[in-house]
């Protein structure tokens, strides 16, 4: 696709509600991620969209809000602070030299999350415009996430405790922000009371709209077949009749 029409149909969906920011990339399942804010209480939070059965008028997929960094999120790249191994995963530790890396959190720091956020602010100036944080499920540390100036794309920060009672800032990097990829495999869903996001048939990418419209003149063509198979049936038992009645 040449442009994010599940972004478009969320925004549309979610009006009011949330709005959308980024998309952060595949999250668990093949599906897209997007961060929003929380227009009622101005947190942010992520909003995984795992793809349901695709029908001729489009493809919907389910909605579920996620307000804690877990695993089902996308894919992250990082270094450890202590050992600079590369890590991709959402884990509390570095996978190389055991080093918590989860990032400083309000009831390990004895500081307020609004003294935190300040702390982020300045740590990140003249490089970032952090937009707001969630926290990690394990560990419990902050993740900002900031816009970089230069760049406009957006990216995770995390601030660790550093040598002598000083800090450091971590980047995380998501998807690039190119908006435009190929819609997810459909699936069936078992939780049939999650909320969906419907995207139609004409915001979907071309060979969808062709692999639809070569399905629905499939279903034309045998519909038509149906009464001409029977018209000459019936032409056949009448000359039968007709032969039998000589």
């Amino acid at each position: 696709m040449t442009e994010d029409a599940v972004w478009d149909a969320l925004a549309r969906a979610l009006a009011g509600e949330y709005e959308i920011v980024a998309r952060l990339g595949w999250g668990s399942g093949g599906a897209p991620v997007y961060l929003a804010r929380e227009l009622l209480t101005d947190n942010l939070v992520a909003l995984r969209l795992p793809p349901l059965v695709a029908g001729n008028e489009g493809q919907e997929y389910g909605l579920e809000v996620v307000r804690q960094i877990d695993s089902t999120l996308p894919d992250i790249e990082t270094r450890c602070s202590h050992c600079g191994t590369t890590l991709r995963q959402w884990s509390r530790f570095c996978s190389n030299c055991g080093r918590d890396i989860s990032g400083i959190s309000p009831a390990t720091s004895g500081q307020t999350r609004a003294q935190l956020h300040k702390l982020a602010q300045e740590a990140a100036a003249g490089r970032f415009d952090i937009l707001g944080e969630m926290t990690r499920v394990e560990g419990g540390g902050l993740v900002y996430f900031a816009r970089e100036i230069e760049s406009g794309r957006v990216v995770g920060l995390q601030i660790e405790p550093g040598p002598e009672a000083t800090v450091m800032m971590t980047a995380t990097e998501f998807a690039a922000p190119d908006p435009s990829f190929e819609l997810a495999e459909a699936r069936t869903s078992g939780n049939a009371g999650m909320r969906r996001v419907s995207v139609s048939k004409e915001r979907m990418s071309a060979p969808a709209v062709e692999a639809a419209s070569a399905q629905k003149e499939t279903a034309a063509k045998g519909s038509k077949l149906l009464p001409i198979a029977a018209v000459i049936l019936l032409l056949v038992i009448a000359a039968f009749a007709t032969c039998r009645a000589s």
